[in-house]
Order: C-alpha cells, then structure tokens, then sequence
C-alpha cells in the first residue's frame, strides 16, 4: 500500500477498495478551481478491475465508486489537455517537506501536477454501475486482441502505427 497518512480521510478509500489504488484508468468527471479559499476539488470516477472479461471483451468493474477530493492551500498548478474525457494512467501523492505533490499521469486528456499543502478525502460514493455521463472517444478498459498485441511490438520500441506509443 502506498503511504498515505498525511492525506486527510484517506481512510474512507481504503475502507471501500480495502487498500490505496493507484486510480487507473480512473476519469476525472470534474475539476473546480476556488480563488477564494485557493484550492481544487477534484471528482473522480474510480473502480477496481478485475482479471475476467464481459462478454464485449472488456475487463469487469468492481467497486465502482464516486470519489471527492479537496487539494488547499495550492502553491503551483499545471493542468493541460483538458477534454470531453479525461482518463488517468495513475493519481500518485507524494509528500516533500511541507508540500504534496499531486500528478495526474493520464491515458487520455488531462494531464498536471498540483502542489498543495493539504489534501483531504471528503466523500466516497459507492455505485451499483457506471455513473451516467458522455461518453469520449475511449471506452472503458478491454483486454487487447491478438493483433492489436502484434502491433505493439517488443517492451521499449517505438510502433508509429500506434498512435501515441512512445520509448
């Protein structure tokens, strides 16, 4: 589990993934920035997935849950790509000093790092399924078909025909 002891309420996403995930493939459904009290709320829809696949091919969803979090006192702040679906690789914490640092590695869209002084769990909201909302250009995780594995070649070479693949 990864450290997280100085994240307020960190407690109540513990209790309902029964650890600390490190939010992949999570979509962040809102991001509210406030001049007055200098900090951003962030609303996640965040799950567990599972090893099994549906019957369309794409992992199973456990856990589904609405996730709030409240990040104050913010000294630097750097989001880009911002879009119509914005899908996290991971959200990682990482406390220095007297600051966070919070980076929203993505998959697609959003992308940045925040540096606080606090961040605070303030809801977790179980869901039977998947909240309503657009839908973007991705769809949720599935397992890659076999000739979509060709494509991607050996671990550490660049594929132009993958769009987005880097070194």
């Amino acid at each position: 589990m990864n450290e997280v002891n100085f994240i307020k309420n960190a407690g109540r996403v513990i209790r309902h993934f029964h650890k600390w995930p490190v939010f992949h493939d999570a979509e962040i459904l809102y991001i509210e920035l406030d001049r007055e009290s200098i900090s951003v709320r962030i609303k996640l829809y965040a799950f567990d997935t599972l090893k099994e696949l549906d019957e369309q091919g794409y992992y199973k969803q456990t856990k589904q849950c609405l996730v709030t979090l409240s990040l104050r006192k913010i000294q630097e702040i750097e989001l880009y790509d911002f879009n119509e679906q914005n899908v996290l690789f991971n959200l990682t914490f990482e406390k220095k000093a007297n600051e966070i640092v919070v980076t929203l590695t993505p998959s697609y869209g959003i992308r940045g790092r925040i540096v606080c002084q606090e961040v605070e769990v303030l809801g977790v909201e179980p869901l039977s399924q998947e909240p309503e909302r657009k839908r973007g250009l991705r769809g949720p995780a599935r397992a890659l078909r076999p000739e979509e594995l060709k494509l991607i070649g050996k671990a550490g070479k660049r594929n132009p025909q993958i769009r987005g693949h880097k070194t």
